[in-house]
């Protein structure tokens, strides 16, 4: 969905736009936006501000986009700021004045991303034009910012996900014993794997993942006499610094602070009680003699915060955005005896017939959670993945599954792969001496 090109001189500005439902911003209702921030003008707010003085220039911002029907609610999804540089306000000499001074902005969806574009001109008075070499300042920014289901409510719903709209590939990595995936937050298409001794950092840009560093885990004080089953990565990377992850292994006696820089490093951490695994929410143990884990959900001191549906080998856990500006929480779990149990809204459901993996995002969105989940088979029968959504009534649909797998998938996890802002979901297939990172989005 296109935007066309409009023009805003900064003193009396007029937004137009031929897509937003065919309604054009009167200037009336920008200079309302400006007196009250909040003012909504039906699914959006366009906040407009003037020109501010240099000395609030590292905190004042020259248009504001937010979405949201009720004013407390309103969620700022894209903001145009002004540099102190490009800034100049009130000074005698600028005989123009204001009218000196336009703002261009172009909005475009591309896929699930609202892009802005902003053009601000200025021009110069004589002498800064001949100090300049130009009869006017430009400055540019581009902005970008994922289209959920709030703001959805103003450009128009997306083209819902189905079999044919899910993108699933796969990547050969040289390695087994996998416990654990997850992928990089800084879209550099990178993935970190945990093994039961080694950590990985691999590269997906190729049918193959490449390993771009690998370390071995230090030794335990305390270990385990049989090998782990199971394992959990946290973290992600920033858009600017290194990555951090929380590595956690069964029977470990501390969760594994890891930092990605130009190498791997590796401390001990207190996030969690002596044995127990880090979550995304909680800390979490494995139930005593058994290979899955307690539904008992722990803060760092070991003090119960809430329990989970069931005990688990896998769980997930994520607060969505609704198209009312909302959030709401859907924890899934799946236990020993094959059963999926997903909770919504404080109800509980579930059905048979689903693995230890289970990894889950919002992939289009739409307010609505995706969760990829593994099938019950044996090990050394196959497998399938399949793409499930859980709907806003409890229930659940299955709208995406993998051709069969002739490996077993025991791993699942997180990451935004590939920079847009959604996470895609990812999931690991073992067979013998040989492993696939499936990437699903």
């Amino acid at each position: 969905m296109n935007f066309r090109t409009c023009a805003l001189g900064l003193a009396a500005t007029v937004l137009c736009s031929s897509a937003l439902s065919q309604r054009v911003f009167s200037e009336a209702e920008v200079q309302t936006s400006r007196a009250n921030p909040y003012a909504p003008h039906r699914a959006a707010i366009f906040r407009l501000m003037a020109p501010i003085a240099p000395a609030r220039a590292d905190e004042g911002c020259l248009l504001e986009i937010a979405s949201g029907l009720e004013p407390l609610r309103a969620v700022v999804i894209a903001s145009l700021c002004a540099d102190a540089n490009a800034i100049e306000n009130g000074e005698e000499d600028d005989a123009a004045g204001a009218d000196a001074r336009q703002l261009h902005l172009r909005l475009s969806r591309v896929g699930t991303n609202l892009h802005l574009e902003g053009t601000r001109r200025e021009r110069l008075s004589w002498w800064r034009a001949f100090l300049a070499g130009s009869s006017e300042r430009v400055s540019r920014q581009h902005l970008r910012a994922p289209v959920d289901a709030h703001l959805a409510a103003l450009l128009g719903e997306a083209e819902p996900l189905g079999q044919a709209a899910v993108d699933a590939r796969s990547f050969r990595v040289s390695a087994n014993g996998i416990l654990a995936v997850a992928g990089a937050f800084d879209g550099g298409r990178r993935a970190m794997l945990l093994t039961g001794t080694h950590l990985r950092w691999v590269s997906l840009d190729s049918a193959r993942a490449v390993v771009l560093a690998q370390v071995e885990l230090p030794a335990d004080p305390h270990p385990f006499a049989h090998p782990p089953t199971r394992g959990s990565l946290v973290g992600g990377c920033p858009s600017q610094g290194d990555c951090q992850f929380y590595a956690s292994v069964a029977g470990r006696s501390r969760v594994l602070d890891v930092r990605v820089g130009e190498q791997i490093e590796i401390s001990e951490s207190e996030l969690c009680p002596e044995g127990a695994m880090r979550l995304r929410d909680a800390c979490t143990s494995s139930v005593l003699g058994r290979d899955y884990l307690s539904r008992e959900l722990r803060n760092r001191a070991g003090e119960l915060v809430s329990e989970a549906p069931i005990s688990f080998y896998g769980r997930t856990m994520r607060h969505i955005l609704r198209a009312d500006g909302t959030t709401h929480r859907v924890e899934l779990a799946t236990s020993r005896a094959g059963r999926l149990v997903w909770r919504q809204n404080g109800r509980d459901a579930g059905m048979n017939g689903f693995g230890a993996a289970l990894a889950s995002s919002d992939l289009d969105l739409d307010g609505q959670l995706e969760v990829l989940a593994c099938s019950d088979n044996e090990l050394g029968e196959g497998d399938e993945l399949r793409l499930l959504r859980v709907l806003d009534d409890g229930g659940v649909r299955t709208i995406w599954t993998s051709e069969a797998l002739t490996g077993s998938v025991l791993v699942a996890g997180e990451g935004d792969i590939d920079g847009d802002g959604i996470d895609e979901l990812l999931a690991v297939e073992s067979e013998g001496t040989r492993s696939r990172i499936w990437v699903v989005q």
